[in-house]
């Protein structure tokens, strides 16, 4: 099971529901006190039956009480208990294809009570071991309204770690935000590290014989000449050592719509809006941008992340480089070819970045396990190797 699933069923686990456990092989509903054996009732059994593994007893009792006569929580809970058998751990036929299937119905026999977060991040974990993300989030979302404390926390920080998993910034900020005092706990430590683990360390290579070559002089447009914003310092991490280049294309406009300076800096403005006021980033997210004149702008400072690669893990030591224009079908012009030659060889001169760790965004996406992208365009993509 890849790594992503355990953590979260390893954290579900521990979530609690009106002092109950939610787990992956067993669960007592909301409310749930343990009876005496004597007036234990048949769905009482049944739970504890899952609870020590008896996945086949606790099926074939939860079965008898989905009858359409009976009253609608007891269906509801007895559906709930089917989903929870398909998803136990010790079912060696677990299918979580059936889980969704009888969790849909106890959903509606369980609407208004305890049981509905229960129900949906049971969901969740059928979502996910199914690699459904958005319908794994979308359960966690749902079932967040039910909840508070530390139980909120925890699922609001799965949520954010989720989305940063694939590269969905703003949602994460969105979620982490909810985390509360979680975000500071051993526990949110471990299970970031599960979820989003840290880069294969680089194998330090043997120095050149043949030193990268130096080329001319790069003329960069300051931040201050093109009229940037200020910075959200309070939202950018340090850059930390710099290893990497990532090369883009910002698809939203075409060379020809950039003829001057002047049109420049208005487009370079108005990404710095939506970076800040509508994505909530501290600043555009790339580090040099290129128009079709050739000409360099200087994007978010060098000194932190950029918000470009796909996840926290992936812009660390990363420079974010975009040529301004669509390349899906259409090759950068002459003008703007050469000045991201002469910009990545400068870069790589002065960092020790190896060619091999200058890559378009698709492959560097593709090559960490997250959706695929069409940057920088199947026709930049192609010139790549010529960096």
């Amino acid at each position: 099971m890849p790594y992503i699933y355990v953590a979260i069923f390893a954290a579900l686990t521990g979530i609690t529901v009106g002092g109950s456990l939610v787990g992956c092989a067993g669960l007592a509903p909301v409310g749930y006190v343990t009876p005496e054996p004597e007036h234990r009732s048949d769905l009482d059994r049944a739970w504890l039956a899952l609870d020590d593994g008896r996945v086949r007893d606790a099926h074939l009792t939860f079965r008898q009480y989905t009858t359409p006569g009976l009253e609608r929580t007891i269906r509801g809970r007895a559906y709930l208990g089917l989903g929870k058998c398909e998803l136990s751990s010790r079912n060696p036929e677990r299918d979580p294809q059936q889980a969704v299937s009888y969790l849909k119905s106890a959903l509606p026999l369980l609407a208004g009570s305890g049981e509905t977060a229960v129900c949906q991040i049971a969901l969740a974990e059928a979502y996910l071991e199914l690699r459904h993300h958005a319908l794994s989030r979308s359960a966690l979302e749902n079932a967040f309204e039910y909840l508070s404390g530390t139980e909120a926390e925890r699922t609001a920080t799965l949520l954010s770690l989720l989305y940063e998993a694939e590269g969905f910034e703003t949602q994460a900020a969105l979620w982490r935000g909810r985390a509360g005092q979680y975000l500071n706990s051993p526990e949110y430590t471990s299970l970031r590290a599960q979820i989003l683990p840290p880069a294969p360390k680089r194998v330090t290579k043997p120095k050149q014989a043949k030193p990268v070559r130096r080329p001319r002089t790069v003329r960069i447009v300051s931040r201050a000449k093109w009229g940037a914003r200020r910075l959200n310092t309070r939202r950018v991490d340090p850059m930390g050592p710099i290893h990497r280049i990532t090369i883009h294309h910002t698809a939203d406009a075409q060379p020809a719509d950039i003829q001057s300076f002047s049109d420049a800096s208005d487009y370079l403005r108005q990404q710095q809006l939506f970076a800040q006021d509508q994505e909530g980033w501290a600043d555009i997210g790339y580090h040099y941008l290129i128009d079709a004149r050739g000409q360099i702008y200087e994007g978010r400072p060098i000194k932190y992340q950029g918000a470009h690669a796909g996840n926290n893990t992936l812009n660390s030591g990363n420079i974010g480089i975009a040529l301004i224009g669509n390349f899906c079908k259409e090759r950068p012009g002459p003008r703007q070819w050469r000045a991201l030659q002469r910009l990545v060889r400068t870069l790589r001169a002065k960092h020790g970045i190896e060619q091999e760790d200058v890559q378009g965004h698709r492959h560097v996406r593709e090559g960490a396990g997250l959706t695929t992208t069409i940057c920088p365009g199947e026709a930049l993509e192609r010139m790549l190797p010529a960096l």
